[in-house]
């Protein structure tokens, strides 16, 4: 189980490699993970994993796919 709260943000990773609309979740409490034991962490898996933690269901854009659509990365790869 997993619970949170999402935003839609400017995600810098660089100077020259911004990420402009890229949904962020904000984890409150992960099934079998303390929070308190993480600081943070950037997903980078397939879009198909995020389909359960969006609230409606969906399916949300990861940063890989953002960067590929705005042709930040040549190619789409994990």
């Amino acid at each position: 189980m997993l619970s949170g709260d999402e935003y839609l943000d400017t995600v810098p990773l660089s100077f020259s490699l911004v990420i402009p609309s890229q949904l962020i979740g904000v984890a409150g409490q992960i099934a079998g993970l303390r929070i308190l034991d993480v600081d943070r962490f950037l997903g980078l898996g397939p879009t198909g994993l995020s389909a359960a933690a969006v609230s409606n269901g969906g399916e949300a854009s990861t940063v890989v796919d953002n960067l590929y659509s705005q042709s930040l990365l040549s190619y789409e790869a994990i």
